[in-house]
């Protein structure tokens, strides 16, 4: 078992337990919104979205677009016969897109590169940075919710209804669980707004970070951006970005 598995277990471990913690003291300390009404319309659609988060934290890894080869016959990539435009892989001994790296990790060359990502174990690229983006945006309305729940279980308590012992385990409970979801919010919602940016601008961390020579036309027109946005969302399964050209 090497490094990167270990990190990608234990963040997922991390991820769950986070989530069992919070639905414990949600069911168990009632005095919030959640529980008032389990089986409200925006109650079921806050279970629904954490299912749906824990779906993708698990599955946006699986493929990120990996090239097999670009030389054999039976796959469906085409690069352009240009001699200064082929890259080449010293590792998978094959030519390689444009825009597309080598990823140590993974041991594999990645489809538009992005970044390796440990948190959810795998690589970020052409196909599925969609499923990345759809996990932070679905992720941040489920914190959202979660701190809304937490504030309102902590309006809730009355200090003289309550014994202090069993006041302090329930008021604490809520403002520790308050203050880590915060923190999330804070990381999953700052990557979002990252990542919408790169979508939009049609670039990807790799090449921003690293002042990659890959050169695309202007984003500052409408059309330009919405072909990025189309780009990302609706690649229908097939890797696009091995037709674009340095």
């Amino acid at each position: 078992m090497n490094n990167e598995f270990d990190a990608s277990l234990m963040s997922r471990l991390f991820y769950f337990t986070m989530h069992l913690i919070c639905w414990t003291i949600l069911i168990v300390y009632k005095q919030n919104a959640f529980m008032q009404n389990p089986f409200g319309p925006l109650q079921i659609s806050f279970v629904i979205l954490v299912l749906y988060s824990n779906y993708l934290f698990v599955t946006v890894g699986n493929n990120p677009g990996y090239i097999i080869s670009t030389n054999e016959e039976d796959v469906e990539l085409q690069i352009v016969e240009q001699e200064q435009n082929k890259r080449y892989c010293k590792i998978c001994k094959f030519n390689i897109p444009n825009r597309a790296k080598h990823c140590k990790v993974c041991k594999r060359c990645v489809a538009k590169y992005d970044h390796h990502c440990f948190w959810v174990g795998g690589c970020v690229g052409e196909l599925n940075q969609r499923s990345f983006w759809l996990f932070l945006l679905v992720q941040s309305i489920v914190l959202i919710l979660l701190l809304w729940y937490c504030q309102d279980g902590l309006s809730n308590y009355d200090y003289y209804e309550k014994d202090k012992k069993r006041y302090g385990q329930e008021y604490g409970a809520f403002i520790v669980i308050f203050v880590i979801m915060f923190l999330f919010l804070m990381f999953a919602g700052g990557m979002l707004i990252f990542h919408t940016y790169l979508i939009i601008a049609g670039i990807t961390t790799y090449e921003l970070l690293k002042k990659h020579q890959y050169k695309k036309s202007s984003t500052n027109s409408l059309g330009s951006i919405l072909q990025n946005i189309k780009s990302t969302f609706c690649h229908g399964g097939k890797l696009l970005s091995i037709q674009e050209i340095v």
